[in-house]
């Protein structure tokens, strides 16, 4: 009798713990492209929460045509939707979430924009799916043909800024979306610096010259205006109109709208 208990009792601890519970890591991911994958990782735990080795697991997916699995939990993305991952291990399972969305069109709302310079515009995009619906959160990155006369952030905010003509290209993945932007320059009859009169400055000071483009004596807003000087070793000036006295000599500083220029001397001593 003694030898059977003994037996029992080896029995019993051969088993080893039984499995209580799968732990699945990622309980949920997102796949965003057709081939993409990800591997879940499923634990046995016992009832202290202890890793259980040596289980042998199925593998199965609630959409198999949404989300392919194989036998080492590695995930596969079919078309979009949403498909429940499980891993058994006799009457135990875990179960992990996987939506696949995978962007099939982009487009750029309005396809068109007509802006005076200065002006600024939002464009509008929207990545649809393969089954028609909108894909939220999507990056898509922006950039402008010719940044001189449209510039555009990864949000699509386009600010006109010369006068011509440019093409906004939308990206992601491997869609692409365009919109045309023709930029006009506001009517003005001149430019006019402030202070007024030449410029002298002794090496190391700066000074700051503003410009506007002006008609009938108001001034014009939205006109965006380019300051150069024709001598930077001498006197620099950048986009905001502070100039910095490099070495002596003199240096003519030029603000520019369109096809209207007015300049002033700086003298550095």
């Amino acid at each position: 009798m003694k030898k059977l208990a003994l037996l029992g009792i080896f029995a019993m601890a051969a088993c080893g713990p039984s499995v209580k519970r799968i732990a699945m890591e990622p309980p949920q991911a997102q796949l965003t492209s057709k081939g993409a994958s990800v591997t879940i990782r499923a634990t046995p735990k016992d009832e202290k929460e202890q890793t259980v080795p040596d289980v042998q697991l199925t593998w199965s997916s609630s959409e198999p045509a949404v989300a392919a699995v194989d036998a080492n939990g590695k995930v596969t993305a079919m078309k979009s939707g949403k498909a429940v991952i499980t891993a058994k291990a006799g009457e135990i399972s875990g179960t992990a979430q996987v939506n696949v969305s995978i962007p099939m069109s982009l487009t750029l709302t309005p396809p068109m924009l007509n802006l005076m310079a200065g002006q600024s515009m939002q464009l509008q995009k929207t990545v649809k799916d393969d089954n028609g619906a909108a894909v939220a959160g999507q990056p898509v990155m922006f950039n402008s043909s010719d940044a001189n006369v449209a510039a555009v952030d990864n949000n699509g905010m386009v600010r006109a800024i010369g006068a011509g003509s440019a093409v906004i290209t939308a990206r992601t993945a491997s869609l692409t979306a365009t919109s045309k932007v023709t930029v006009a320059m506001p009517t003005f009859d001149k430019i006019e610096i402030k202070p007024k009169g030449a410029l002298k400055l002794k090496v190391g000071k700066s000074e700051h010259l503003t410009a506007s483009a002006m008609a009938g004596g108001k001034e014009v807003p939205g006109v965006p205006l380019k300051w150069t000087s024709d001598k930077p070793e001498v006197a620099t000036v950048n986009a905001m109109g502070e100039v910095q006295a490099v070495k002596k000599g003199k240096a003519t500083l030029s603000a520019t709208a369109g096809d209207k220029t007015e300049k002033v001397a700086v003298t550095v001593q």
